[in-house]
């Protein structure tokens, strides 16, 4: 390249040889040298842009480790009254924990176990029958089967509509092969009509070991002292003992800030992070937009006595929900 400059715009003069003519080189000497560098900058730039769509668009969706005819057999949906139609939207899925709709009500998110949200865009009064995908997290699990670890839940944040906030609730098998139970955010924004997300930051994991299954699953972002907040659902790992100690971050309602901080507010309990004890294997928490401060959570017992459970949180009292060991105390 320098040879190629040389020879188009002859050697730059030094200070003594800067006549009219010597100048005008020199100064057209230094203006390719400019263009030069910016092109080099700009290629630079347009492919790295090119690798990280490149990275985004080679990620292979996972297949079902259930044949088709298996996992459909014998199921079928109907409506709950004749104002109600079902429909399926896609059979391109693999073992779907959640669907979140976006507040502009735009976009549909599903997240599978195995890690990845997928996204479905509003057309008309329905929804775009492609999945596509937004973004992923890491779990180091197969999948169902052989068992439910994986990407459980994901949660919006009370400002997503401003934040893009989405965040993570999976187990993740670490380098030891011990399963950690995990929050991840990740920031999701819309370019040319559909979402897209960054790398999910790690924000919370629980203080003790959980497992395959009775892991987190579920959670529902609040906002407390006009702060947002995300409270979500840990088993208790096949452990009973852990759903009665205050300490340990497993058989609890949870609650934390959304960099992963304390909560605030009046907490009932020495962690602060516990919201309330006597959870066994709970999938599913929600607020009621329509009664300030009540949840619906769903618990499963081991042999009966599965539950909804529907309870004022956040009110600084300490709650149990009697999980010990005994199912007999899940009636009280």
């Amino acid at each position: 390249m320098s040879k190629w400059l040389l020879a188009h715009c002859g050697k730059p003069p030094g200070r003594a040889d800067r006549t009219p003519t010597a100048r005008l080189s020199y100064f057209r000497y230094n203006e390719i040298m400019r263009k030069f560098v910016l092109s080099v900058v700009l290629l630079i730039a347009l492919v790295g842009s090119f690798y990280l769509l490149q990275k985004q668009s080679d990620y292979q969706l996972p297949r079902s480790q259930i044949k088709p005819e298996e996992l459909y057999a014998g199921v079928s949906y109907e409506g709950i009254s004749d104002k109600y139609k079902v429909n399926l939207l896609s059979d391109k899925l693999v073992s779907p924990t959640r669907i979140r709709i976006t507040p502009d009500n735009q976009h549909l998110l599903v997240s599978q176990i195995t890690g990845e949200v997928l996204g479905f865009d509003r057309v008309g009064s329905g929804w775009s029958d492609v999945p596509y995908l937004v973004t992923w997290v890491e779990t180091r699990f197969p999948g169902f089967p052989p068992d439910e670890a994986g990407l459980a839940g994901i949660s919006l944040s009370p400002d997503f509509a401003k934040n893009g906030k989405l965040f993570f609730l999976y187990t993740y098998k670490d380098k030891g092969g011990t399963t950690q139970n995990r929050v991840s955010l990740a920031i999701i924004k819309e370019k040319s009509g559909k979402l897209v997300g960054d790398k999910p930051k790690l924000i919370y994991q629980a203080n003790i070991a959980g497992a395959g299954s009775h892991q987190i699953t579920d959670g529902v972002g609040i906002s407390i002292n006009n702060k947002p907040h995300l409270m979500f659902l840990i088993g208790e790992g096949f452990k009973s003992e852990r759903a009665q100690d205050p300490q340990v971050e497993g058989g609890k309602v949870m609650l934390i800030q959304e960099d992963g901080s304390n909560p605030l507010g009046n907490r009932p309990y020495a962690n602060p992070k516990v919201e309330a004890l006597g959870i066994r294997n709970a999938f599913v928490i929600t607020n009621n937009p329509s009664d300030s401060g009540k949840y619906l959570i769903a618990d499963t017992g081991p042999d009966k006595y599965d539950r909804l459970i529907y309870t004022h949180l956040t009110t600084g009292s300490r709650l149990n929900f009697n999980w010990s060991g005994d199912q007999e105390k899940l009636k009280e």
